[in-house]
């Protein structure tokens, strides 16, 4: 089993060889929720480097969807892709606030808006932490996943989070997020 992109995009290391750039990357809000994630520079989600795309949530608010698009990934000819992980470093302004509301992978927006998927379950650490979902064999409820599909511009990263405390407003904080495919020859 291979993986792409590189490792170095997910590791802290260089990112130079991969497939990520603000020319590319697709970032934006989608207006369900309450709050719209504000960004300056959305090419930083490459690097570890806190600067944040940040959402200011009061008591019981979501988000509107983050969504992640247009990565310009080029798998090897004959490759079929049999896992996807996401990687991300993210924050919360004040503890035991921001939890996932939902977080997916799609390749068909804005038809199919993700309903389900993957979250972590546990409040947002005030310090930074990465959070891994999916993985080498997890294709996130696709009956399968081909080359194409991943490969699309639409194919992308969708999530949306919450303030779940009853009376603190917090911000959520997302420094860097990680694509990685993996996939047989």
């Amino acid at each position: 089993m291979s993986w792409f992109p590189c490792d170095d995009c997910c590791s802290g290391r260089s990112p130079t060889a991969c497939l990520w750039s603000q020319d590319n990357l697709q970032l934006g809000g989608i207006g369900v929720g309450d709050v719209e994630w504000t960004f300056a520079d959305p090419g930083r989600l490459r690097f570890d480097d806190d600067v944040y795309v940040i959402a200011s949530l009061d008591a019981g608010e979501t988000t509107w969807w983050f969504r992640m698009t247009e990565f310009k990934l080029s798998l090897p000819v004959g490759a079929s892709p049999v896992g996807v992980e996401v990687k991300i470093i993210r924050k919360a302004s004040v503890a035991n606030t921001i939890k996932d509301l939902v977080i997916d992978v799609r390749d068909d927006w804005p038809n199919n808006i993700p309903a389900t998927g993957k979250e972590d379950g546990d409040f947002w650490d005030t310090a930074e932490e990465e959070i891994t979902y999916g993985g080498p064999v997890d294709i996130w409820g696709f009956p399968t996943l081909s080359k194409a599909e991943v490969e699309d511009d639409l194919f992308g990263v969708f999530f949306r989070v919450e303030n779940d405390h009853v009376s603190a407003t917090s911000v959520a904080s997302i420094d860097r997020v990680c694509l990685r495919v993996y996939f047989t020859l």
